[in-house]
Order: C-alpha cells, then sequence, then structure tokens
C-alpha cells in the first residue's frame, strides 16, 4: 500500500530550529518529554505521538537538532529515532536533520538512526527508510532520491551520498541510490551516487561503491569490486 503523505508546511512555519525540547514545545503544546511524546504528523495535524498504525513519528533524542523547512512533507506508518544510543548512559553526540523546502521523507516500519549522525535531504528530493539501523556517525546526504530497504544494517561512519556535490563532465550531478532489503554496509563505507546494493549483499570495511552490487554479493575494496557471490547472513 502506497503511504500516505502529509503536507507540513503551515504548521511547522518556515523552519523550525532549536533544541528538541524547544521545537517540540512550538509543535506539539503537550509535549512533556522527547522519549514519551515525539513530533507526530497524522492528517496533516501535528500530534502528540503515539505507537498506532496510521501515525509517522519522529522521536529526536537528546542532543539532536531537527529542522523542518516550509513545504516539507512527510509520511508512511513508521517511527523516525534520531540520535538514540544502544545503552543508557552512553553520551549522546551532537547530531542533526535537516529537510528542505518541498521535500519529503516516507518512513514505512521503525528505523533507528544513532547519535552523531548528518542527515540532509534537499529541496526536492524524497528520502525512503524502510526499517533496520544506521549506526554512529552517519553521514547522508540526499540531493534527489534515497531509498533504504527492510532489514538494513548499516555500521559505523558510514556515507551516503546519491550526488557529487559538482558537476563533472557531461554526467548528471545526481542519480538516485537505493539500498536493497536486509544489505548490510560495513564500517566506514562509501555509498555513491546512482548504486543499487541488492537485496541480502554486503559491503566489506572501507570499501567505496560507484557501481552496483548484486544481490547476495560480498564487495570490498576502492573502488568496490565483487569478492564473493551467493552469500547469505543469519
Amino acid at each position: 500500500m502506497k503511504p500516505t503523505v502529509h503536507d507540513a508546511s503551515h504548521h511547522v512555519g518556515d523552519v523550525v530550529e532549536n533544541t528538541p525540547m524547544d521545537a517540540a514545545r512550538s509543535l506539539a503544546h503537550d509535549w512533556r518529554t522527547y522519549r514519551d511524546y515525539p513530533v507526530g504528523l497524522d492528517n496533516g495535524s501535528l500530534l502528540r505521538a503515539r505507537a498506532t498504525a496510521g501515525n509517522f513519528t519522529i522521536l529526536p533524542f537528546h542532543n539532536s537538532h531537527l529542522r523542518l523547512e516550509s513545504g516539507c512533507k512527510a509520511g508512511g506508518t513508521g517511527r523516525l529515532h534520531l540520535g538514540c544510543v544502544w545503552r543508557r548512559g552512553q553520551r549522546h553526540v551532537a547530531s542533526e536533520m535537516m529537510v528542505c523546502r518541498n521535500a519529503t521523507v516516507l518512513v514505512r516500519n521503525t528505523f533507528k538512526v544513532y547519535t552523531g549522525r548528518t542527515v540532509s535531504v534537499q529541496e526536492n528530493a524524497q528520502l525512503t527508510l524502510g526499517s533496520g539501523f544506521c549506526n554512529y556517525g552517519l553521514q547522508l546526504h540526499c540531493l534527489q532520491q534515497i531509498e533504504i530497504g527492510e532489514g538494513v544494517a548499516i555500521s559505523e561512519n558510514v556515507r551516503i551520498r546519491d550526488s557529487a556535490n559538482h558537476l563533472t563532465g557531461d554526467g548528471p550531478k545526481a542519480q538516485p541510490v537505493r539500498i536493497g532489503d536486509h544489505a548490510r554496509i560495513g564500517m566506514a563505507a562509501t555509498i555513491l551516487k546512482g548504486v543499487t546494493v541488492g537485496d541480502g549483499a554486503f559491503v566489506a570495511t572501507g570499501s567505496v561503491v560507484v557501481h552496483d552490487v548484486p544481490p547476495k554479493t560480498l564487495v570490498a575494496g576502492v573502488p568496490a569490486v565483487v569478492k564473493k557471490t551467493g552469500v547469505t547472513w543469519a
């Protein structure tokens, strides 16, 4: 079923750029604690979040910066955790997520982005998240379209970009990136524009991926090349 997309522009205003608690007070009057009452977008209204189907929910944890510009859209039935940690007592490193004008974020299931991240969804771009997690230090920059599937595990300090951020020759500045279901992305790997990582594929630590990765394939190196096929992961 296609997720419903809601326009949040007339609720968010031009920019919301504060601490999680301050931003929440300006968006939902009954915000009490960021863990229990995240910002929810449902049927175009900002509500106290509920863990029920039909609500799109954002949970920004301590030391998270969430910037929503006018015209941005959000949808799906999932829950997006921003800046969480693995264990109680761990430090929440400064993190930010920026959703620019007319950009879209779709969350289908529960997806966790751990602390120390930088996520930007530029004007008119779309970020789609299934389920899984991105570990500490994620750098994700979406200029056109990035999609992450179901059951995906992304390790520390990974970079995902769908653009070169500059023009080189006659090639396009941005091309969609897709990471398939149950893919595994190793620590400090880089996924660049135009790449599709197939279902069940594994990208080894430190790899730079510039070409498509077939399903159930292990790639490694700079640039990444196929090392093994027919792999399966527990």
